[in-house]
């Protein structure tokens, strides 16, 4: 396995490096990679540029300001770092915007998670009227309160249990992947639900950490 391992591992730096070669030579910017693969490379990559010795010492060190072909190597590999990071940023831009949970889960800005929460709230209201006193305090609170934690907690708590709000998601125009949607909804939310109310898991954070993670790591 090991073996195979760093096979692959040397296999995807090469690649990468002559993309990084064909760009300079031929001055082809727009050479596409899904988002699957560039997290690959950057997590693949990044470590063998600065700590792999053979790597380092034999490609780079051999001689440092240009390859056989006139080529800056320490040049490709620092374009090629950056490359790969301006590559993902994109990506991650479009996932934001096409998809409003992972929106959420990811900014630091709760101004769209808050209106998501009073949509709830409101139909929760509308849907069970006479809620006591102590359900308006704790959920004013979260509301008021910068807990991104608390705050994703009632968004899933929200999400489960009210059905016409879960559909609003993906009606009238799907504001997420309906097909990752409906596995999230339909198998990951009761599983965490199940373990939360049956003790397996104590605390609403590790329970929010959990269902994120889910959400997020999701292949689809």
């Amino acid at each position: 396995m090991c073996v195979c391992g760093h096979l692959f591992e040397t296999f995807i730096i090469n690649l990468c490096f002559h993309i990084l070669l064909f760009q300079s030579v031929v001055g082809y910017k727009e050479f596409y990679l899904p988002p699957f693969h560039i997290h690959i490379l950057l997590l693949l990559v990044t470590p063998k540029v600065t700590c792999d010795k053979f790597f380092s010492q034999k490609s780079v060190k051999k001689d440092k300001k240009s390859s056989s072909l006139g080529i800056n190597l320490e040049s490709c590999l620092k374009k090629m770092t950056e490359t790969l990071y301006d590559l993902y940023q994109v990506e991650e831009q479009k996932r934001i915007e096409s998809d409003i949970i992972y929106n959420i889960l990811i900014s630091r800005d709760t101004t769209l998670l808050d209106k998501l929460l009073s949509e709830i709230l409101s139909e929760s209201k509308q849907s069970h009227p006479g809620l006591s006193k102590r359900f308006d305090q704790i959920t004013s609170r979260c509301l008021s309160d910068n807990s991104r934690v608390a705050k994703h907690g009632l968004f899933f708590f929200g999400l489960y249990l009210c059905p016409k709000f879960a559909e609003s998601m993906v009606k009238p125009e799907p504001k997420l992947n309906p097909f990752k949607f409906k596995k999230f909804y339909e198998t990951v939310l009761p599983k965490y639900f199940n373990q939360l109310l049956n003790g397996e898991i104590t605390s609403l954070q590790k329970f929010v950490e959990e269902v994120r993670a889910e959400y997020i790591m999701c292949g689809i």
